[in-house]
This record gives structure tokens, C-alpha cells and sequence, in this order.
């Protein structure tokens, strides 16, 4: 049990979060995206200026993703609780597990999934219990929402990826992405402008201070109770969470040009765009899998992270999609040469139906078993 929050479930102690990475801009050249331990002296560690708009360009040549062919091509399992979904390598014991309710944690949906058109952009939007939660009776620790402004002028969308360590992140997750939702559009009521006049330091500040404000009346309220002291640090422990957002203009611009910025608020997400031709290019990617960096801890919701938030801006024009997603979608390796990669690159080169967007988002991959989030938009 934590010496510093006692709840009523078990606890596990949070991983060590004391190290912060910062991410290069990527130029789309390499597909891997570079990063950096933070310094404001390292010569590669790229500060994004929230009042410059760094135009986004796919790259003009076929990425090696789409030359080589696949050595281990999908396959649909044949029986167990995931029979017809998709597997890639070896299914293992996977199909044996049997999906658990998480009931000391009330009714909470295995899978969200929605898909919506708004003008000529298409959103889809999943979020799903990862196979380790299900066989532990754990609930799905991702959430995600999104929305239209009343003008109709952009599509908001957030995600956030629970704290796994914390046992309470799902509300937290729920809260986060409620919160911006809301601080974004109260924020573009009164900014008809450019997204890039917007103080994003502030809603940041704005994030983190409701954060704390909800968790100590849950706290109050008896959901859990600190021991000592509150602090954001004891409040992470228990409803620790990151988020980010993704801002569309609905309209395109003279060119056919639609302009996104993503948001990073906490963690360790990922973002991409996609051309149905050129494949994937990586906004940024949560975790390293190259083996550079070994560290991959997160300063999470609601503890304060210097250099937060961190903005990543372009557009997309006919054809084209960019997505944000969670780690559990992040560790796939989008944009690296894998199979994974291929396959989602094509379930996902045009606007998907709902059901669609399960399969893609749902297959099954020995070893990648954390939950999965995404939000992904397409220009028609």
C-alpha cells in the first residue's frame, strides 16, 4: 500500500517520473522520429513557437513501409472470445483469454467507437480495453471525447491514457478529457482568429488547476484519502492521466488545405498523418522503440511538467488523414517497417465505418496488450 494515499483497492507504487523528453520536429525524412533528454542547451531538443505555424508537407517518395512486402500478412482467429479478429505473428494464448468484468469499478464500456462527418472531414474515434485488462478484471483506463464548435469553424478532439500504476486514472482520464474540451471552446468563442493567438500556457494552467480542484473533492467525497499533505504528486498516484488534443479547421483554406494543431498536455502519445500513396509520417512519437532511449516514464496529469505544453501544427489536404493516439497504439510501431504498420496503413487510407475502425484498431499482437485510443481525420 502507498505510504501516501490509502484507497480501497489494491496499490501498486507509481514508476519513477523524474526524467523529461522532448521531441525534434519532424521533417518526415526519417521515419523514425528522433528524441532528445531534455536541455535547453541540446543542439537537436527544437522548442515549437506556439505563435509560428510550422507547415506540415508529406514527403514525395514511397516509404519503405509500403515497398517491402510483409512476412507475416493478417489472419483472422477461428475461435475463442475474439474469434474473426485480426492477428498479425503469433497468436500465443491470446484467444484463450476469456474478457473479465472490472466490477469493483462499476459498469464501464469495453470499446467506445464512433464515426461522424462534418463537412468534408471524417472522424473516427476509438477507444478500446486492452487484452492485459480484460484477463485482469481491470477497467479500460482511456478515454477520449470530442465536439464541433458552435460556428461549426473547428473539430476538437481529446485523449488521455490513465496512469496504469494509478487505480483511479480512469476517472481521471475521463475528467482531463472533458476539461479541455471545454477550456478549447470557451477559449475559440472569443478567439475568431488563429489558433495560433491562442495562450496555450494558460489553459495548460487552466488544466491543472481544475485537475486538483476535482481530485480533492473526490477526496473529500471519500473516493480516496491522502495521508499527509496533499499534493499534485499524491493525487497522480491515484488518478494520474495524460492528454492531449487535436484542432481541425472544418473549412479548408484557398489551397484546399484543412490546419491542425495537436496538443500535448501530458504524456506519452503519439500523432501521425497518413497519405493513401506516401503512407505514414510520424507529428511525434511517445515512446522510442530504437533502443536509443530506455526511459520512457511520463510526467502525468496533474503534476506540472516544465516545457508542457507542447504544440505540433500543419494540415492535411484531399485524401490525407492525421491522427493522435495513445501508447497502446504508439508501441505498434506506425511508421516503422513492421507489418503492424501496413496493415493499418491499409484499413485506414479512406474514411472507415465504425465496425471498420474496431477491426483495425483491435488486432491482435502478441506482447501489445495495453488499451488503445485513437482519433484519427480524414479530408474527403
Amino acid at each position: 500500500m502507498s505510504e501516501h494515499v490509502e484507497i480501497n483497492e489494491e496499490y501498486g507504487d507509481m514508476s519513477s517520473t523524474s526524467e523529461i523528453i522532448v521531441l525534434k520536429h519532424p521533417d518526415c525524412e526519417n521515419l523514425k522520429t528522433n528524441k532528445v533528454k531534455y536541455d535547453e542547451q541540446a543542439p537537436d531538443a527544437v522548442e515549437i513557437d506556439p505563435n509560428e505555424v510550422k507547415e506540415f508537407e508529406f514527403v514525395d517518395k514511397v516509404t519503405k513501409t509500403q515497398k517491402e512486402e510483409s512476412t507475416n500478412e493478417e489472419a483472422l482467429v477461428e475461435n475463442g472470445a475474439y474469434r474473426n479478429f485480426f492477428y498479425i505473428g503469433e497468436l500465443g494464448r491470446m484467444n484463450e483469454i476469456k474478457p473479465k468484468y472490472a466490477g469493483a469499478f462499476g459498469y464501464r464500456p469495453d470499446n467506445t467507437i464512433d464515426r461522424i462527418d462534418v463537412g468534408k472531414l471524417t472522424l473516427g474515434a476509438v477507444s478500446l480495453r486492452g487484452i492485459m485488462h480484460q484477463d485482469l478484471a481491470k477497467p479500460r483506463q482511456d478515454a477520449l471525447a470530442f465536439s464541433v464548435t458552435d460556428d461549426r469553424k473547428y473539430l476538437i478532439a481529446a485523449i488521455a491514457d490513465g496512469v496504469s500504476a494509478a487505480t483511479l486514472s480512469h476517472i481521471g482520464a475521463d475528467f482531463a478529457v472533458s476539461a479541455i474540451l471545454k477550456l478549447i471552446n470557451t477559449v475559440l468563442k472569443k478567439n475568431k482568429e488563429s489558433l495560433n493567438d491562442i495562450d496555450w500556457q494558460s489553459i495548460y494552467e487552466d488544466l491543472h488547476a481544475q485537475f486538483i480542484d476535482r481530485s480533492a473533492k473526490l477526496a473529500k467525497q471519500g473516493l480516496f484519502k491522502v495521508i499527509g499533505k496533499a499534493n499534485p504528486a499524491k493525487y497522480a498516484e491515484v488518478l494520474g492521466t495524460t492528454a492531449e488534443a487535436l484542432i481541425i479547421a472544418i473549412q479548408p483554406d484557398k489551397l484546399g488545405k484543412h490546419d491542425f494543431l495537436r496538443v500535448v498536455f501530458a504524456g506519452d502519445g503519439s500523432g501521425y498523418t497518413l497519405d493513401p500513396e506516401k503512407g505514414w509520417c510520424i507529428l511525434s512519437s511517445g515512446k522510442d522503440n530504437s533502443g536509443e532511449i530506455a526511459d520512457s516514464s511520463v510526467v502525468p496529469l496533474p503534476i506540472e511538467c516544465e516545457g508542457a505544453p507542447w504544440l505540433f501544427a500543419g494540415h492535411i489536404s484531399e485524401n490525407q488523414a492525421v491522427m493522435i493516439a495513445t501508447d497502446g497504439i504508439g508501441d505498434l510501431g506506425i511508421g516503422s517497417e513492421n507489418d503492424t504498420s501496413v496493415f493499418l496503413q491499409k484499413m485506414l487510407s479512406r474514411p472507415a465505418s465504425s465496425i471498420e475502425l474496431l477491426k483495425a484498431f483491435s488486432v491482435l499482437i502478441r506482447y501489445k496488450d495495453d488499451d488503445r485510443t485513437a482519433v484519427i481525420v480524414w479530408v474527403s
